[in-house]
């Protein structure tokens, strides 16, 4: 319907309906080629100066202001209905206003932004950034496989005719703005309204266009006309059939507009048009732009006489006539659906959709061919201007709406007018996410948005801090999980990480963390007692709860204790700590136990035998406390007790316990990460789940998390310690998966996915040496991110014997660690 009652009105109005100049020997493009050789398209553009008092730009025969908004992610019927109020109610006649969706490699800021550590807090941090940093930067100007890095913008314009400029149009002008935007403040969460500098240079990216991740840093100067500050002096543009040429032809830029649209269509869908998600062959692998203009018309004439037109359609469908005439009624059933909007208060609008596409001269024909294909499987289709060149690049150009050219364009009969709620399905703001605020892991979306994840970023409103991660074997889950405690290293956070099987060890030596060994012959004492953190009794209290199931499992490891055991459990750390204080160990609590007549006391204090001084296990958990977490990257090997699985699970909890105790001596303003691989199994027994659960909300208080990894999401729901560790996680990063894991993803309550989301988890797939693709997902959120990794830290978080002995064989030559992973990565890759 969307197409047929567009066209509808169109032949009433005495539009064409196929929009374009067709002749070969076209006046436009032969005058505007010949411009071009002695003049330069500063000339062309209107724009004059800049009202601060107002926030007004100024142009030849126009007001009016310019925003940038934060793209949307999906829709729904209340956003639609909140958007179609610009064009019922909030624009006036005549007012122009115009949406510019931008994709360009104008990647720089983000990775500035990206890079946080200083060169004298680690070496090896800083080089990790350096290398990262300079391989986006060439992915941003270099596809790879059709994926480009960008960054999309949506830029929205409005634009109002004045014959005067007082004080009094200006003043209407503002209060308009004040209108528009409170309209995307609501539901795009940020909105910028854009000062001199912020159009000059938002105009120079596009305009000088040079394939660069560095954006134009002009400054504005008021003395001079705004039109004649954006172009570089030394730009030259060359015009064809084939589009503009920018300086000698190495970029070239086509415009296509639509020759078709589709029966129907929604806002939703806008998404499709930055790249498909699902299929690698309909990637935008160039820079391109998107644009919607629509002019608010003013001839009340034309709405009166549609009234009427829909009214003798229905008549004649209504009479005999109609009986024999089958299509006549489909005709007033078009017409019944204008007339019941234009009395819902529908504007008729004029409208101009067009698309824009850079790429080197080489490309820039396969580029516009994808960019064909990918609107014709949408069941749209576009044409290129041929003959048009100039006036359709300068109609994309926010605030030239207001100079005239939609009059123009509709003398051209290359406008279509329809309803206002129509060009709400049409507005090019639909993009990807830019992820949270503070810069931890560094993804690209499908579509080349760069975006940042850091689990500690409160933007969202978790309620905690906590992350869990599956990843089948071979997915990369290991190595996510080790740029993740790089992240929080490089925010100056700290992370302590529990290891079953090395795969942190490299990380930990080369990052100059701590690697600590336990194992059934080790010398360390664990005794939770002597961290405890006795300021506050809070302090106190807190570490005796996480303490209490940790004993609760030394007494019953498989069985488990009851309520009776457990207030006995609660009631002999008090005063055993009461009593002794950090001079305590487990030793004291069976012998609190044993002293006491009751049998189950007696039972219990026998239980805890082996963990006294006289018992196989008593070194561990009597006496001081030994082992050092100092350092702010802390990795415990604990292989070894795999042949004692009833001690690894109490060593485990114990030092979560005392690792616990270490962050909350600390700096509650440092973030700090428990982080353990394949958890599930270091989780088992009744006791786990409140261990974790106490343990979670304690860590959350001192800016902790629980970082916990498994291979399948069943996993989980394998031991009642993994399981809270799951259900008291806002985070889920789920990268490849078993279809078995992703159906019972669907039958949880914790992470609800709609069907497309799980659409979108069951496509998602690792490419060793290219990247690995996560669904991070919190509550209302959800985003897929492809963790590209530059050869260095490949190098770097590899577990690879070759390439670690390699390494270790350049560091025997006396070589930096550094350089030594650099030739590695040379060797490997080719390039660094």
């Amino acid at each position: 319907m969307l197409d047929s009652i567009a066209r509808k009105i169109a032949l009433y109005l005495g539009e064409n309906s196929e929009f374009g100049v067709k002749s070969d020997q076209s006046f436009v493009l032969s005058k505007s080629r010949e411009f071009l050789r002695w003049a330069s398209l500063s000339d062309l553009l209107p724009y004059q100066s800049y009202d601060s008092e107002y926030g007004i730009f100024v142009s030849n025969n126009s007001m009016g202001f310019v925003l940038e908004i934060g793209l949307f992610i999906g829709s729904d019927s209340k956003l639609e209905n909140e958007l179609s109020g610009l064009f019922k109610s909030i624009l006036p006649p005549g007012t122009s206003i115009q949406f510019l969706l931008s994709a360009l490699p104008k990647v720089d800021h983000l990775i500035d932004y990206w890079v946080c550590t200083q060169e004298d807090d680690c070496e090896m941090l800083s080089s990790i950034e350096k290398k990262r940093a300079q391989y986006f930067r060439n992915l941003s100007r270099n596809s790879v496989n059709k994926f480009t890095i960008r960054d999309f913008r949506g830029v929205v314009s409005v634009s109002v005719p004045i014959t005067e400029r007082s004080a009094m149009i200006k003043r209407k002008i503002a209060d308009l703005k004040v209108q528009v935007v409170s309209v995307f403040e609501t539901r795009s969460g940020q909105v910028r309204l854009f000062d001199p500098t912020d159009f000059i240079n938002y105009l120079s990216d596009i305009l000088n266009y040079d394939g660069s991740a560095t954006s134009s840093n002009k400054e504005w100067n008021k003395l001079q006309e705004l039109g004649q500050q954006i172009i570089d002096k030394d730009r030259r543009y060359s015009l064809s059939k084939d589009g503009i040429g920018i300086d000698d032809g190495e970029y070239h830029i086509r415009l296509l507009s639509v020759s078709r649209y589709p029966s129907t269509w929604s806002f939703g869908l806008m998404s499709n048009f930055i790249g498909d998600n699902f299929n690698d062959f309909l990637k935008i692998p160039c820079s391109f732009l998107i644009h919607l203009g629509v002019y608010i018309e003013n001839n009340k004439f034309r709405r009166t006489g549609m009234l009427a037109k829909a009214s003798r359609v229905e008549s004649q469908a209504a009479s005999p006539l109609g009986r024999w005439i089958p299509a006549l009624k489909r005709e007033a059933e078009e017409w019944t659906f204008v007339r019941e909007q234009l009395e819902k208060n529908e504007r008729l609008v004029r409208s101009h959709y067009q698309v824009l596409i850079i790429d080197r001269k080489e490309r820039i024909t396969s580029s516009e061919q994808l960019m064909l294909s990918l609107y014709r499987s949408n069941g749209w289709e576009l044409s290129r201007d041929k003959f048009t060149v100039m006036s359709s690049l300068l109609s994309m150009l926010p605030l030239s709406w207001g100079e005239g050219i939609s009059e123009d364009m509709s003398y051209m009969r290359r406008t279509r007018t329809t309803l206002s709620y129509e060009v709400v399905n049409l507005l090019p703001l639909q993009g990807d996410s830019k992820g949270t605020s503070r810069a931890g892991m560094l993804f690209a979306s499908r579509h080349g948005q760069l975006f940042y994840w850091y689990p500690f970023d409160e933007k969202l409103g978790n309620t905690n801090y906590n992350v869990s991660v599956v990843g089948r074997s071979g997915a990369g889950k290991s190595v996510f999980m080790q740029e993740l405690a790089t992240s929080i290293l490089r925010q100056g956070g700290r992370v302590y990480v529990l290891d079953v099987g090395r795969s942190f060890e490299k990380q930990a030596r080369q990052l100059g963390g701590q690697f600590i060994e336990f194992g059934v012959q080790s010398k360390l004492c664990l005794n939770p007692f002597s961290t405890i953190n006795d300021t506050s009794r809070e302090n106190v209290e807190e570490s005796l709860s996480v303490l209490k199931p940790i004993i609760s499992m030394m007494v019953a490891p498989k069985s488990g204790t009851g309520d009776y055991e457990d207030s006995l459990i609660e009631k002999a750390l008090l005063e055993v700590w009461r009593s002794k204080g950090k001079e305590a160990g487990i030793g004291d609590v069976a012998e609190w136990f044993l002293e006491r007549g009751d049998e189950v006391c007696q039972k219990m204090g026998i239980m805890l035998f082996p963990y006294t001084r006289q018992g196989v296990y008593g070194r561990y958990f009597n006496g001081t406390a030994n082992i050092n977490f100092e350092s702010k990257f802390v990795v415990t090997e604990l292989e070894e007790l795999k042949v004692k699985p009833d001690l690894q699970r109490v060593v485990v909890q114990i030092l979560m316990l005392l690792i616990t105790n270490t962050v909350i001596l600390g700096n509650r303003q440092i973030e700090s990460a428990i982080i353990f691989d394949e958890a599930w199994d270091l989780l088992k027994g009744k006791q786990g789940g409140e261990f974790i659960e106490k343990l979670a909300r304690t860590l959350r208080k001192y800016r902790g998390a629980l970082v916990v990894g498994t291979q399948n999401l069943d996993d989980f729901y394998s031991s009642p310690g993994a399981e809270a560790a799951f259900m008291n996680s806002d985070w889920l990063c789920c990268l490849k998966q078993k279809s078995e894991s992703i159906s019972l993803l669907r039958k949880t309550e914790k992470f609800k996915i709609n069907d497309h989301q799980q659409k979108m988890l069951e496509s998602i797939t690792t490419k060793p040496g290219e990247y690995a693709e996560v669904m991070i997902m919190t509550s209302g959120h959800c985003s897929i991110g492809r963790l590209i990794l530059d050869p260095f830290s490949m190098v770097l978080y590899s577990t690879k014997p070759e390439e670690y002995r390699r390494v270790m064989e350049y560091r025997e030559q006396g070589i930096s660690l550094t350089e030594s992973i650099e030739y590695v990565a040379k060797e490997k890759y080719g390039h660094i």
